[in-house]
């Protein structure tokens, strides 16, 4: 229901019956009858609450809408109030009461919000709504004349308010321009959730307005998220109409030719976009709504859409439309690129006294080489932003194009540029120019070495073990071992990637500095990857000492910043990210780039700053999601959980954790895939899911001591015991503490002090008083030297636990969702039902089955039949939604 006070609407060309339409073509006799004020016995000044109503807005088939004002002498207000008699039609008030319910629990930023409800003494059943004053979002840009990014961004705002939606399981159904009003501030509202339903919810009732309805609503099938995508397609359709479109009929798709004047290959990303978006099958269009908005983020940042696929001249006038970079970093990455190739036309140069054809080659590379920078110089060049990627996929295209070319310079060119493309991170142009390359030109088993890098590169360590031994064979030099351990390393072998770096390190003394360096830094890999950070940081440090100044530290300072994250030295490991990005400067590289921001945003959510993570993995993610490098997005879309989980949305968190372990599958990164998948574990508990989770927490231990992975059978152990101390609550401190003293051992002070954290909360929950004090004890001596403020902060919060005053514990439950529920349990142990009422209506977490088991209780307590059908109807249908994930991940 958009609420508009008549005045605005005739203002604007709004007509109130257009805002106020409940839809069409709906079953039986449901919404039959259009409600008059006056059948209703409505009239101005009569009180519903505090609020008074002043005049009617406009009638619908869900009930009626007046403007009203606050009248309680508190302050000024005006809301919108709907209203229905329910003695009219039980069906109908059913219906009211489940879009009061929906926009309860809807509490976001581009959702107009629910302000109060109730039943009057006569039995009309009311709500009051924020009042929206402005016009359709179609229209907004419209009038403004606004470009295409503009509107662009006007839009994304929606798709969000419609994802958070659906991540409480609800779908709107109705989806168009006059449910959509853009406020005075420029801030589009999603409105009028008349005929949404529950995901799953086989009781909803068929609705949808004309021209707006997905095929599946007009087919009378299913009806879930991807119909909201499809209306979300037609409605960035209207948006993009230079002129007041038509009224739509029917199944009517988008009309690109009455969109306002684009770019060509503007046109061409967004027809690609919608037809996907409005696929006639479901199943065709985009996985969720939430892709469809990292779509339109591509498109705002003129990054290749997925929706063109990843055809190498798309990806590449793209990277040059969107002039990444600064001019430093372009300087700098030129000036890699120069020394790299000096060195290359210095040994060509040596060869030049052998024959005059090898000193033709030669002449040819240089000269190349030479134009290739100079068109790159950023001073001089017509894009100063030209990033040393683009630069050298520019020079492969030249290279290829150029006929006057001798063939063998041309392959000694290609290769020279696939090495290149390879340090730089570059994994999609790199393995592309691989496939070009003449295998019988090539030195033995170079062709291999170039596939294992690639796999490295790719983030599919399996494949690269199996190329960089075959290369190997062919040549067993110590370049080639190490690259084989690292491989090794990644892929779960740890045991084989140990002994050969340890052989290698064994001659240290002879080593080159730079090979030494790299050695020590993947055995500090090694190391911390068999939980021992000390001796991993210790590992680090050998290999920044031994490095000359030549080399990059950047991997060595990524991974310290690791280690000293899992010792919970946190702002040690955000000093080691600076160095890193510092150097980047002097050493790009797109995965380092990648790493940096994975674990610096690891860092910022163990010290609390969740929205500061999210916005480094975000980054991640746009760095890498055009296919250039499929390990790292798979790594982002992994930290996004995490995020997801502070934020309270444990749905979207096991979608992310989800689709991250099937990207990791697709690469063959078995220990990866598997720690997402504990990730997943660790949340089923919260979906009532608890026996599935202790089953699949015994084959997520069994699978990690099979790769001889020590780090993931404890977290795996961690996350069976969250489903385990749900169906037995008494064995819950004993099995943590056991847990916690394994971390103990592995020297993982991070998760121990989590572990610990769990075992207060649970035995506070049961009033288990010497487990409390345990636990707070141990965190105590385990965090005393000079906490830093997250630290002190969980300090504080331990402390208000073990001090048990009731004023104390409020404090803390204001601020914590764990005290909050705790406090509630222990009122329902001692029967006060009123404390208890009061504590669960003060979480505004509730898409967890914990909280729904604590509200079936208290239903239970109460004798109140209809509250406890509405809470064990959620508990159903979270169970339902994470089954339908797990069938999707068995698949």
């Amino acid at each position: 229901m958009a609420w508009l006070p008549v005045a605005r609407a005739e203002h604007t060309g709004l007509g109130v019956n257009r805002l106020l339409e409940p839809g069409a073509l709906f079953e039986g006799a449901l919404y039959r009858d259009l409600l008059a004020s006056g059948e209703l016995g409505l009239a101005p000044g009569m009180r519903f609450g505090v609020f008074r109503l002043v005049r009617e807005l406009g009638a619908g088939g869900m009930g009626v809408v007046w403007l009203a004002e606050r009248d309680d002498g508190e302050y000024r207000q005006h809301v919108a109030i709907k209203c229905i008699a329910d003695h009219r039609s039980e069906q109908g008030a059913d219906l009211f009461r489940r879009e009061r319910q929906i926009l309860s629990d809807l509490k976001h930023p581009n959702i107009a919000r629910l302000l109060d409800g109730g039943r009057r003494e006569d039995g009309l059943l009311w709500f009051a709504m924020e009042l929206i004053e402005g016009v359709g979002i179609d229209r907004h840009a419209r009038e403004r004349g606004m470009d295409v990014d503009a509107r662009l961004r006007l839009f994304k705002p929606v798709i969000d308010a419609v994802s958070f939606a659906h991540g409480r399981l609800v779908i709107h159904r109705d989806i168009k321009p006059g449910n959509v009003l853009v406020d005075s501030d420029g801030q589009a509202k999603l409105l009028d959730f008349g005929i949404a339903a529950f995901a799953g919810d086989g009781t909803a009732a068929r609705a949808y307005s004309p021209g707006w309805a997905s095929p599946e609503q007009l087919d009378g099938a299913d009806v879930g998220t991807a119909s909201d995508q499809f209306q979300l397609g037609l409605l960035l359709d209207a948006i993009l109409s230079a002129e007041e479109p038509a009224p739509r009929q029917g199944a009517a798709g988008v009309d690109p030719g009455r969109w306002i004047a684009l770019a060509e290959y503007r046109r061409r990303e967004l027809i690609a976009v919608l037809e996907r978006a409005c696929a006639r099958q479901p199943e065709q269009r985009y996985g969720s709504v939430a892709e469809l908005a990292a779509e339109i983020e591509r498109l705002l940042e003129h990054r290749p859409v997925a929706a063109l696929g990843r055809r190498s001249g798309y990806l590449f006038a793209t990277a040059l439309r969107r002039r990444p970079g600064a001019f430093a970093a372009s300087a700098a990455a030129l000036l890699l690129l120069t020394a790299l190739v000096s060195g290359f036309t210095w040994r060509l140069a040596q060869e030049r006294d052998l024959s005059r054809s090898e000193a033709q080659r030669a002449e040819a590379i240089k000269d190349f080489l030479v134009g290739l920078f100079r068109d790159g110089d950023p001073t001089r060049a017509s894009d100063p932003d030209l990033s040393a990627r683009a630069l050298i996929q520019a020079g492969v295209l030249r290279v290829e194009a150029d006929r006057e070319l001798p063939s063998a310079a041309r392959h000694e060119l290609m290769q020279l540029l696939a090495d290149i493309q390879l340090r730089l991170g570059d994994a999609e142009h790199a393995g592309a120019l691989i496939e070009r390359l003449d295998p019988s030109a090539l030195e033995p088993g170079m062709r291999a070495e170039f596939e294992g890098r690639l796999a490295l590169l790719r983030g599919r360590p399996t494949d690269g073990v199996r190329h960089l031994a075959q290369a190997l064979s062919a040549d067993p030099s110590p370049e080639r071992q190490l690259l084989l351990a690292r491989a090794e390393s990644d892929a779960g072998q740890g045991v084989q990637s140990a002994v050969r770096l340890r052989e290698l390190l064994l001659a240290e003394a002879s080593l080159p500095d730079a090979f030494a360096a790299s050695a020590w830094t993947s055995l500090g890999v090694l190391n911390w990857r068999d939980a021992k950070p000390l001796e991993a940081l210790s590992a680090y440090d050998r290999s920044l000492a031994r490095a000359p100044e030549t080399m990059s530290p950047v991997a060595a300072r990524i991974n310290k910043g690791l280690a000293l994250n899992d010792l919970g030295r946190l702002d040690e490991a955000l000093a080691e990210y600076a160095l890193a990005e510092s150097a980047l400067a002097r050493f790009p590289n797109l995965k380092h780039q990648g790493l940096i921001l994975q674990n610096r945003g690891m860092a910022l959510l163990r010290k609390g700053d969740t929205e500061a993570a999210q916005t480094a993995w975000e980054s991640m993610l746009g760095l890498v999601d055009d296919g250039a490098n499929p390990g790292l997005e798979a790594s982002a879309v992994h930290n996004l959980a995490a995020t997801a989980d502070r934020l309270g949305d444990p749905a979207a968190s096991v979608a992310y954790s989800l689709r991250a372990e099937a990207l990791r599958t697709q690469l063959g990164d078995a220990p990866a895939a598997l720690s997402s998948r504990i990730n997943v574990i660790t949340k089923l508990y919260t979906f009532g899911l608890a026996e599935t989770g202790v089953r699949m927490g015994d084959d997520a231990i069994a699978r990690a001591q099979a790769m001889a992975r020590p780090d993931l059978a404890s977290r795996a152990q961690l996350a069976r015991a969250n489903n385990h101390c749900v169906l037995q609550p008494g064995a819950c401190v004993a099995t943590l503490e056991a847990i916690a003293a394994a971390f103990l051992a592995q020297d993982n002070q991070v998760k121990y002090l989590e572990v610990l954290e769990k075992i207060a909360a649970h035995a506070f929950e049961r009033d288990d008083r010497q487990a409390l004090e345990r636990s707070v004890g141990a965190f105590l001596n385990a965090s005393s030297d000079k906490p830093d403020e997250d630290m002190q902060s969980r300090i504080d919060w331990l402390q208000a636990l073990r001090s048990d005053d009731p004023a104390v514990l409020q404090k803390l439950a204001a601020d914590s969702d764990v005290a909050r529920r705790a406090l509630a349990h222990r009122a329902l142990e001692r029967n006060d039902l009123a404390t208890a009422r009061a504590e669960l209506e003060k979480l505004p977490e509730k898409a967890s089955d914990p909280y729904w088991a604590l509200r079936e209780r208290l239903a239970l307590a109460e004798k109140d039949a209809a509250d406890l059908a509405v809470v064990r109807e959620q508990r159903t249908a979270l169970r339902a939604q994470m089954e339908a994930l797990l069938k999707d991940l068995a698949r």
